[in-house]
C-alpha cells in the first residue's frame, strides 16, 4: 500500500506562504545545537540529485518545517503557494516536480509530524500565462500533509521529548560496535524486537515505531534511516512497490535493507542485501534517485557473511555475485599491517580486494581514524610519530578515558596515550604505559597510594585495616601531624598509631580514632593524667589547689600509699587529704 493511504483520514491539509529563501538544506555551521541534532537523521541522498529550482522548493519545505519542529512558530501549516512568478519553476508532471515534497519527506525522518501524504496543483495550460510560452503546465501549490493529532506547539513539543528519548536508545545499542555493518545489524536487531508490525496514527512515520512500538513499512524504514544517518551511515528511504525499504552506504557500495522483511525470531537477515528484478527497485517515478552501484545478490540463501579476517586484516565482502559487471569485491576496512592481498578467497571464489586511497590522519564522521601507508585503518593499539594511540573496532580515536585488556588508560584531547603526573577532573593519577596506577607507590623518595579507579589518596585512606593520612600532594605523613586541631601520631609504615606509645622518651596516649589524648584519661578501670603536650605524667601532680599522685606507671593512686617514706592518704577521686 502506498505511503500514507492508511492513515488519510487522520490527517489534516493545512496551508500557509513561504516567502523565497535561498538554499537551506546541509547549512549546518550557523545552526543551532538542536537543529545539528535534528537534522544528524536526514540524508541528502536525493536532494544532491535535484535540479536548482528543485532544491528551491525542497529548501521552502525545509525552512517551514524546521521552524515548527523548533517551536518558532505557532503556525503548524505546510504548502508552498504561488511557485511561478516567484524564484522557481518546476514543470508539473508524474516523473519529476510532484515527487519533490514526498523525497523531501523521505529524506527527513525528524519532521516526525508529516503524514507522508501530499497534494499538488496546477494552473491551467495557458502558454500566454507563462513567459517561457513553452505552454507547459507547472505546479502552482504544494501541501503536504501534518497529522491531526500534532496541530499545536505543546502536541509537537510533547512528541519531540518522546521521540528524543525513545531514539537514544537505538543510537546507545549502536554506539557498542564500530563498523558500519555492525551498527547496520545492531539497529536493524533493536527494531525488530522493539517494534511491531501493525496499524497506529503514525505508523508511516518514525515516530510510530519510536513511541507506539508500531508501524508500516515506511515507518520501519523512516526509523532505520533516522538512526543510521545519526550514526554516521549514509542511508535513504526508498518506495517501492507496494512497500517501503531502505539504501544503506557501507565502505562506498550500496544495498537493499527492507526493515519490514525481517524476520524477528532469528538474528539472521533473510531479505537482506537480496531480490531481483522490480521486486527491489524502486517504483519507476523513483528510478532516477536510486544509485547505480548493483546491489549485493550475494546466494539464494542468508547473506550472514559480511566480513572476514585474514592475516591480521578485517575484510567487508561487497559483492558477491557476477552482475552488471561488478564482480566479486572486497574492501580492506581495518587491521595492523600495511599490506592487504589484491585477491581474496573466500567460498571458492577469489575476491578482487579494494583498498583505501586515504592515508595518514582522516578526521570522518565526527571521529578521527588513521590509514597506514597501505590504506588500512588502523584498530587497536597504534604508536604514531613515537606516541601510542588507540582505536575501536570502527577505527575511532579514543580520547579520555580507555579500558582495554583489562586495564585503564587516558588518551589526551589529541588522543595520545598520557604518562607521568596528570591532573583530571580534580583529581591526581599516575599514569604509565602499562595502564593507572593502583595502590601503593614509592615516587621521589615518598610513598603514594592510588584507589582502585587510580586517583592519588589525600587526606584520610583506610586500607588493608590501617589508617593513613597524605598530604595535600598525596605523600604520605609520618610521625607527629596536627590534623583539624588534634594532634596524631603516624608510625614509620605511615600507620596511625592507637593506644600507648613511647616516643621521644614520653609516653602518649591516643584515642580510637588516632587523637592524642590530653588531661585525665581513664583507660583500662585506671585514670592517667596527660599533660597539654600528651606526655602522661608521673610523681605528684596539683590541680585547681589540689593534689594527686600519679605512679611510675602513669595511673592515679587512692587510699594509703607511701611515698618517701611518709604515709598519704587520698580519697576515691584521687585527691590527697593534706593529712
Amino acid at each position: 500500500m502506498r505511503l500514507g493511504k492508511k492513515i488519510v483520514s487522520a490527517l489534516a491539509a493545512i496551508t500557509f506562504m513561504i516567502a523565497p529563501v535561498s538554499a537551506l538544506h546541509g547549512n549546518v555551521e550557523a545552526a543551532s545545537a538542536e537543529e545539528q541534532y535534528w537534522r544528524s537523521m536526514s540524508t541528502d541522498f536525493y536532494y544532491k540529485q535535484m535540479s536548482a529550482d528543485e532544491k528551491k522548493l525542497y529548501d521552502k519545505l525545509d525552512e517551514k518545517c524546521m521552524k515548527i519542529l523548533l517551536l518558532e512558530t505557532d503556525d503548524i501549516t505546510v504548502e508552498v503557494k504561488d511557485l511561478f512568478g516567484s524564484d522557481i519553476s518546476i514543470v508539473d508532471d508524474d516523473d519529476l516536480g510532484c515527487n519533490i515534497p514526498d523525497l523531501f519527506i523521505r529524506s527527513n525522518p525528524q519532521y516526525f509530524f508529516l503524514s507522508g501524504g501530499s497534494s499538488t496543483s496546477s494552473k491551467l495550460n495557458n502558454p500566454k500565462v507563462y513567459a517561457n510560452g513553452d505552454g507547459k503546465n507547472y505546479l502552482d501549490k504544494v501541501t503536504l500533509r501534518v497529522f491531526s493529532l500534532m496541530q499545536t506547539k505543546s502536541e509537537i513539543a510533547d512528541a519531540k521529548a518522546k521521540f528524543k528519548s525513545a531514539i537514544a536508545d537505538y543510537v546507545k545499542e549502536a554506539a557498542k560496535v564500530g563498523l558500519p555493518e555492525q551498527k547496520e545489524h545492531a539497529v536493524a536487531e533493536l527494531i525488530m524486537k522493539n517494534v511491531s508490525s501493525n496499524y497506529s496514527n503514525f505508523c508511516a512515520s518514525a515516530y510510530g515505531p519510536l513511541v507506539d512500538k508500531k508501524a508500516d513499512s515506511a515507518g520501519y524504514s523512516m526509523l532505520f534511516m533516522a538512526v543510521m544517518n545519526m550514526c554516521g551511515n549514509d542511508c535513504a528511504s526508498v518506495y517501492g512497490i507496494g512497500y517501503s525499504y531502505n539504501v544503506i552506504n557501507i565502505h562506498g557500495f550500496w544495498y537493499n535493507v527492507n526493515m519490514s522483511k525481517l524476520d524477528n525470531s532469528s538474528t539472521q537477515y533473510y531479505n537482506y542485501n537480496r531480490g531481483s528484478g522490480d521486486n527491489f527497485l524502486p517504483f519507476k517515478s523513483y528510478k532516477a534517485w536510486v544509485p547505480d552501484t548493483p546491489y549485493d545478490y550475494k546466494d539464494t540463501a542468508s547473506y550472514i557473511s559480511w566480513y572476514i579476517d585474514y592475516d591480521n586484516v578485517t575484510y567487508f565482502i561487497c559483492n558477491g555475485y557476477e552482475t552488471e559487471g561488478a564482480g566479486y569485491t572486497a574492501v580492506a576496512v581495518c587491521g595492523t599491517t600495511s599490506t592487504v592481498l589484491s585477491t581474496l578467497p573466500f567460498m571458492g571464489c577469489n575476491y578482487k580486494v579494494i583498498t583505501s586511497s586515504l592515508r595518514g590522519w582522516q578526521y570522518e564522521q565526527g571521529a578521527w581514524r588513521f590509514y597506514n601507508n597501505g590504506g588500512i585503518m588502523q584498530t587497536g593499539w597504534y604508536k604514531i610519530g613515537g606516541k601510542w594511540y588507540f582505536f575501536n573496532d570502527g577505527g575511532e580515536m579514543s580520547t579520555g578515558w580507555l579500558q582495554t585488556g583489562g586495564k585503564w588508560y587516558y588518551m589526551g584531547t589529541d588522543g595520545a596515550m598520557q604518562t607521568g603526573w596528570k591532573q583530571i577532573s580534580g583529581k591526581w593519577y599516575l599514569l604509565t604505559s602499562d595502564g593507572i596506577t593502583t595502590g601503593w607507590k614509592k615516587e621521589g623518595g615518598k610513598w603514594y597510594f592510588f584507589d582502585s579507579s587510580g586517583a592519588m589518596a589525600t587526606g584520610w585512606k583506610s586500607t588493608g585495616g590501617k589508617w593513613y593520612y597524605f598530604n595535600s600532594d598525596g605523600s604520605m605523613v609520618t610521625g607527629w601531624k596536627q590534623i583539624s586541631g588534634k594532634w596524631y601520631l603516624f608510625n614509620s609504615d605511615g600507620s596511625m598509631v592507637t593506644g600507648w606509645k613511647s616516643t621521644g622518651g614520653k609516653w602518649y596516649y591516643f584515642n580510637s580514632d588516632g587523637s592524642m589524648a590530653t588531661r585525665w584519661k581513664g583507660i583500662s578501670g585506671k585514670w592517667y593524667y596527660l599533660g597539654t603536650d600528651g606526655a602522661m605524667v608521673k610523681g605528684w601532680l596539683q590541680l585547681s589547689g589540689k593534689w594527686y599522685y600519679l605512679a611510675n606507671d602513669g595511673s592515679m593512686v587512692t587510699g594509703k600509699q607511701t611515698i618517701g617514706s611518709k604515709v598519704y592518704n587520698f580519697g576515691s577521686d584521687g585527691v590527697w587529704d593534706g593529712k
